[in-house]
């Protein structure tokens, strides 16, 4: 596991731990997405800070939708079909 800084090391302490390669290939991926002025805030400006926590929260979320809710559906329908079996065996 890796500690996950919200909206980058330079704008915030906060850590969320994550798995190393979801870190380093997917939330530290998009955080170089982000303007460079943004991520890096060489002037410590507070806006840049609020805008790196709102983007890292879209991009957190964003991931954790993929890896916690977009698989669902299939899993339902999945064991929808288990019950329709089960239903018909009757």
């Amino acid at each position: 596991m890796d500690d996950h800084h919200v909206g980058g090391r330079t704008n915030s302490t906060v850590t969320i731990s994550v798995p190393v390669n979801d870190h380093r290939a997917i939330l530290n991926s998009a955080q170089y997405d982000w303007p460079k002025e943004t991520l890096e805030n060489p002037h410590g400006l507070e806006l840049l800070k609020a805008a790196a926590c709102l983007r890292d929260f879209i991009d957190t979320r964003d991931y954790l939708i993929n890896k916690l809710l977009r698989p669902l559906p299939e899993v339902l329908e999945r064991l929808a079909e288990l019950e329709r079996r089960e239903r018909t065996d009757k």
